[in-house]
Parts: structure tokens; sequence; C-alpha cells
């Protein structure tokens, strides 16, 4: 497990950084979204789901101030163009 110091993607002092977690919905996603979200609140969490992708799995995730749930498709570009303006 990697400490906080060690994160690869350490914001390097200004102490906010965003991390697109596509799949999120999934069982692998939610789970890496929890285990980001726990593992350092400096890290913004932007999970990208589909309008109709199931959202049971995120619950843990969702509590958490620095996960944010956003809707998009990987397969549409002015809906990926959006998203990704919001994690910037």
């Amino acid at each position: 497990m990697l400490r906080k110091d060690d994160h690869p993607y350490s914001s390097g002092g200004d102490g906010m950084t965003n991390i697109l977690l596509t799949g999120v919905t999934g069982f692998v996603g939610s789970h890496l979204a929890e285990y980001y979200v726990k593992s350092n609140p400096d890290l913004q969490i932007y999970g990208l789901c589909r309008w109709r992708s199931s959202k049971e799995h995120l619950e843990t995730a969702l509590t958490f101030p620095n996960f944010h749930l956003v809707e998009g498709d990987l397969l549409d570009i002015s809906s990926l163009s959006r998203v990704l303006s919001q994690v910037q």
C-alpha cells in the first residue's frame, strides 16, 4: 500500500489533484474510487458513469466530499469534453 507521500498522483504541494476514473460503477472501479477517497483526502476523484449505469456499488464513495459523480459517455465526444472541462 502506498503512503500519502509516495502516491504517484501527488499534487506536489498545491494540495489538490483531480483524478478521472472511468468505469466507476463497476466492481473494480467502485473499489478503486473507495480506496482513493479513503486514502488521500487531497485527491478529488471524479467518477465517470453513463446515465443508465447502476450506482449501487458507489454508496460508500458517495459519502466522501472528495468524490464527484459525473455523467458522460466515452463514445460521445461532446459528453467527454464536458466531463474533462469539469475535471481540470
